[in-house]
């Protein structure tokens, strides 16, 4: 029996409530696509961090120091060494057990690869990685990562699990199966 490569997918893309608002986004073309070439691991950072469902809406702020902060929007509590902190054991178990790919919560604080990067005053400044998408960088800057918007298309799945199934195979040292 052929290995399907294991990719980590964002657990509101597969149905489940774990969005601030608690609700979901789930993405079941994406899904049942993917589902057929790849196991997946479900992961939601901002619950698995301890931040719960529902919670209130949080955002990457740039600091004065230039610093990115992880920050309680209403609040204004900071959220970042916690998140940080998860994060990099998350990320260690999840390379350690092999993990091939990702799929991401577009524009989320912690998944996105591209989360808007705000003022602390709330103007939108630029964009930036979320805060596990840069842990994820950090300890495997070639693992393929994507986000649901850049996986909208039948040629731009094709072309991700290729990826995957590269990866895997430099990984393991040999060819994996395909479908």
């Amino acid at each position: 029996m052929r290995r399907k490569p294991v990719i980590a997918v964002s657990q509101c893309l597969l149905g489940e409530p774990v969005r601030y608002d608690g609700t979901d986004k789930n993405a079941t073309a994406l899904v049942e696509t993917l589902e057929r070439a790849v196991r997946f691991i479900p992961i939601c950072p901002e619950v698995e961090a301890g931040f719960g469902v529902p919670r209130p809406p949080m955002r990457v702020e740039k600091a004065e120091d230039e610093a990115k902060r992880l920050i309680v929007i209403e609040s204004r509590r900071d959220q970042t060494d916690a998140m940080n902190s998860y994060a990099g054991r998350k990320v260690k178990e999840l390379y350690e057990g092999g993990i091939d790919g990702m799929v991401l919560k577009a524009r989320s604080p912690s998944c996105g690869k591209a989360s808007g990067l705000y003022s602390k005053r709330g103007d939108l400044v630029g964009t930036t990685p979320g805060f596990f998408v840069m842990e994820v960088r950090n300890v495997a800057p070639r693992l393929p990562i994507a986000d649901e918007d850049e996986l909208s298309d039948a040629a731009a799945i094709m072309t991700f699990l290729e990826r995957v199934h590269q990866y895997a195979a430099q990984r393991l040292g040999t060819s994996i199966g395909r479908r």
